[in-house]
């Protein structure tokens, strides 16, 4: 008999998502008349078809893989150059400067963010605030990490800040969060660099709802603060920018800069990883 992953025993019921579904179709089969009434506000899905710019491309996309002229097969491992300077340019956009090296395009933020957890041990201390995106927890329970949440509140305006006399490893932040929408400014962000920093502890950041950000004052991205190559990890998705949640692309930034030791004392780096 094989050994299962005796890990999922932990996980709760049912995936939040999966929950509010069920509770949302419930509802609705024994109030047929208030259908229609009902405001979704679990699952961030999109309500407005792909724009004109993305479905020409994707037709674009499927033509050429029809002729034998432009066929394409296995991609690079981390994304067409094409699409990894894109994105550098969509940084730099925004005052950011993102070496295309340190881009790997994936199929979606969420898979990246429960992937990610591959590359460290099982020993570490895991920060998790809360309330945020499910994904960060279930998947670390999933591998049999220990989660210490760090309470977002009215108190902090749901933004929880570090305390020092704690020691952490992996941190992962949201900002602007998912479900609060509150947003960490530039000297909220330093702090946790500072503090990752001192801790060597790596930052995993998802900036996936970036594209809401107004006001020019609030970094869209964790690269805007000084240090933060040294120890973050950023993933974010055209999910939210360019409706995507279906059609599924997204990007994560692992800077080579991001280097840590082994117990063998040999230094490795995630991004090569």
């Amino acid at each position: 008999m094989p050994k299962l992953n005796e890990n999922y025993l932990n996980l709760k019921a049912s995936y939040l998502f999966s929950e509010i579904a069920h509770r949302t179709a419930a509802y609705k089969e024994s109030n047929p008349e208030k259908g229609a009434q009902i405001i979704r506000l679990g699952i961030g899905d999109v309500a407005l078809p792909l724009g004109k710019v993305v479905v020409d491309a994707l037709h674009q996309g499927v033509e050429a893989m029809a002729s034998a002229e432009t066929f394409r097969g296995y991609g690079p491992e981390q994304g067409y150059e094409e699409t990894r300077n894109a994105v550098a340019a969509y940084y730099h956009r925004n005052g950011v400067e993102v070496d295309p090296d340190a881009i790997f395009i994936s199929d979606g933020a969420k898979s990246d963010t429960g992937n990610i957890t591959d590359l460290f041990g099982h020993d570490n201390v895991v920060l998790v605030p809360d309330p945020v995106y499910p994904v960060y927890v279930d998947t670390n329970i999933m591998c049999g990490n220990q989660v210490t949440y760090l309470s977002g509140n009215a108190d902090n305006d749901f933004l929880p800040m570090p305390d020092k006399s704690q020691h952490a490893d992996v941190i992962y932040l949201c900002s602007p969060n998912n479900p609060t929408g509150a947003c960490y400014n530039k000297a909220q962000l330093k702090e946790w660099v500072d503090y990752a920093l001192a801790n060597e502890a790596v930052i995993l950041f998802d900036s996936t709802y970036e594209a809401f950000i107004s006001d020019p004052e609030l970094p869209r991205s964790i690269f805007a603060i000084e240090g933060a190559k040294k120890c973050a990890i950023e993933f974010c998705s055209l999910s939210k920018t360019a409706g995507f949640t279906g059609t599924r692309c997204g990007y994560t930034v692992v800077p080579k800069e991001l280097v840590f030791t082994a117990s063998t004392g040999e230094e490795m780096s995630l991004n090569a990883m």
